[in-house]
C-alpha cells in the first residue's frame, strides 16, 4: 500500500473518529454555551427600544435635531454593549473548546483566528448592531438623517439583531 493511501486511510479514520466523538458528545455534553434567559430578554428589550428610535427618525431628522436623540443613542449603545459583554463571557463547554482547536473544526470554521467565535456567535452579531448604531449616531450628528439612509441603517441593524436573537432562541432548546 502506498504512503498516499495510508495517509488517506488515516485521514478518513481520523475524520470518522472526530465525527463519532461529535455525535456521542452531542448526546451527553453541550457543544455551545448555555442558554441565558436574561441575555435573551435583554436582547428583546433593547431591540424594542431600537425599533422605537428607528421609528422616531424614519421620516428623516436634520442634524439640528440630534441633541434631542443623543440620550436615546447613548442608552441603546450602552444596553447593547452590556449585552455583548454578557454574551462574550459565557463559558464555552470544555469539550467544545478542545474540539474547536482541531484542524477538522478549523475547516468548518475557517473565517476567524479564534474558532470559538463559531461556538458563540452572539457577541459578533451584537458588535455589528453596535457598529450600526454608532455610525447612525455619528451620521445624525454630523449631516442629519435622510429617510433612505435611515432605511439602510435599519436593514443593517435588523440583519445583525436577527442573527443574535436566532442564535439565542436556538440555545433555549
Amino acid at each position: 500500500m502506498s504512503r498516499v493511501a495510508v495517509r488517506a486511510r488515516g485521514a478518513i479514520a481520523g475524520g470518522f473518529a472526530l465525527f463519532l466523538a461529535f455525535a456521542l458528545a452531542a448526546c451527553t455534553v453541550g457543544l455551545v454555551p448555555a442558554y441565558d434567559a436574561d441575555l435573551a430578554q435583554g436582547l428583546s428589550s433593547a431591540h424594542a427600544q431600537a425599533l422605537v428610535q428607528f421609528a422616531r427618525v424614519e421620516e428623516g431628522s436634520p442634524k439640528e435635531d440630534y441633541p434631542a436623540h443623543a440620550d436615546a443613542y447613548a442608552e441603546l449603545i450602552g444596553a447593547f454593549g452590556e449585552l455583548k459583554s454578557r454574551a462574550a463571557t459565557r463559558p464555552i463547554p470544555p469539550l467544545a473548546s478542545r474540539l474547536a482547536k482541531t484542524s477538522v473544526f478549523r475547516k468548518v470554521c475557517p473565517a476567524t483566528d479564534d474558532p470559538e467565535v463559531c461556538l458563540n456567535a452572539t457577541p459578533d452579531s451584537i458588535e455589528m448592531v453596535l457598529n450600526t448604531l454608532r455610525t447612525m449616531r455619528t451620521t445624525h450628528r454630523t449631516t442629519g438623517l435622510e429617510p433612505a439612509i435611515v432605511d439602510l441603517f435599519q436593514r443593517e441593524y435588523l440583519t445583525a439583531i436577527d442573527q443574535a436573537m436566532t442564535v439565542e432562541a436556538a440555545l433555549k432548546r
